[in-house]
């Protein structure tokens, strides 16, 4: 930790890599399990797949004693899971998966050479899991998505007051999940409800960061109101207008306040449940995920580790398919239950 040399005497804190202690890796066979273990399931299977992670529980105050990166290599009968774990006050999405393509193309390309020009020069700048809840991979195709989008926007359109905005295919799809659970939530009509985004400030800043900057730079942003206004009275166009119109809001100038203030009274994030019934969905279906190959053929499927699993926990993922999404949910059991029985949301998936 330094101080820096400003009116506001805020401190810096760095990263010490002088000792070459370097990331924890681990390499596992694991007899009997196969890659339709994980696949075939409705409901993901907890307990084989946290396995596959290392660091589980460590949280991230820890890291001034505790591995910054780990990684896990677990031998399926007929497969390998690569699990990597990083602390999240370091890196966001970006970086994590900017550092797993790297590696990935590293690890297959004799090249290498080649591979580490064509990439970004990377800039170091500036709960406990209930039982009572599982998790479920929802994947929506790109032909549900454009019909959501359109759906959503014609909606939108029928407000009783004027717009130009423009609903995208994730906000869309976001306000469709929001309904969704909140409806099969069976919750009262004064209950409120609130849906949190993670959102990058890498472009949203002036100038933006560089492409390789290699930090965590992600804003909270959030939507509320009540279960009978979002599901009885509003619905999908309205939900998905809420949420443009909040994203839309974190312009350059509160960005720049945001930073400004958070640098004159830091406060640590906290992933917890929101109050009342909240969703908060992370990551991007921007990221390069089925990119990656080692060199034993491309990616399956992806899954999230232990950390961060609460009620109404949502992770998003591009999906095998392309102009596919995926969502991995984590909500309480009868929720979910709910939902299999739900066709108005069952029409939307892709089956």
């Amino acid at each position: 930790m330094t101080p820096n040399d400003d009116v506001h005497s805020t401190k810096s804190f760095f990263i010490d890599c002088n000792n070459g202690a370097g990331a924890s890796f681990d390499h596992v066979a694991l007899d009997g399990v196969t890659v339709s273990d994980i696949l075939d399931p409705i409901y993901i299977s907890n307990d084989v797949v946290y396995s596959f992670f290392p660091l589980n529980d460590v949280q991230n105050y820890q890291g001034v004693s505790k591995p910054l990166v780990a990684v896990k290599v677990t031998e399926l009968v007929d497969g390998v899971f690569i699990g990597l774990s990083m602390n999240h006050s370091v890196a966001d999405g970006t970086v994590f998966w900017l550092f797993f393509n790297t590696w990935s193309k590293i690890s297959n390309d004799n090249e290498n050479d080649v591979v580490l020009a064509n990439t970004p020069h990377l800039v170091f700048d500036r709960e406990q899991f209930s039982n009572a809840l599982k998790q479920r991979m929802f994947s929506f195709s790109q032909q549900s998505i454009a019909k959501l989008k359109a759906k959503a926007n014609a909606e939108m359109t029928e407000l009783p007051f004027p717009t130009t905005t423009k609903i995208s295919s994730l906000q869309a799809v976001m306000a469709h999940l929001w309904v969704s659970i909140t409806r099969n939530r069976n919750l009262k009509p004064e209950q409120e409800v609130s849906y949190s985004i993670v959102m990058g400030l890498r472009q949203r800043m002036e100038p933006p960061l560089a492409e390789g900057y290699f930090g965590n730079a992600v804003v909270f942003g959030r939507v509320e109101t009540t279960a009978g206004k979002l599901v009885e009275r509003n619905g999908l166009g309205w939900a998905a207008l809420q949420m443009n119109i909040m994203i839309g809001s974190y312009t350059t100038e509160k960005v720049n306040e945001y930073l400004r203030s958070w640098a004159e009274s830091p406060k640590l994030a906290t992933f917890t449940a929101e109050p009342g019934f909240g969703l908060m969905t992370g990551s991007s279906p921007r990221f390069n995920v089925y990119g990656n190959d080692f060199g034993w053929g491309k990616p399956v499927c992806v899954r999230s580790g232990k950390a961060t699993k609460y009620d109404g926990k949502l992770t998003v993922f591009p999906g095998v398919d392309h102009g596919s999404v995926d969502f991995e949910v984590c909500l309480r059991a009868e929720t979910l239950e709910s939902m299999a029985y739900d066709q108005e949301f069952l029409d939307t998936l892709s089956m």
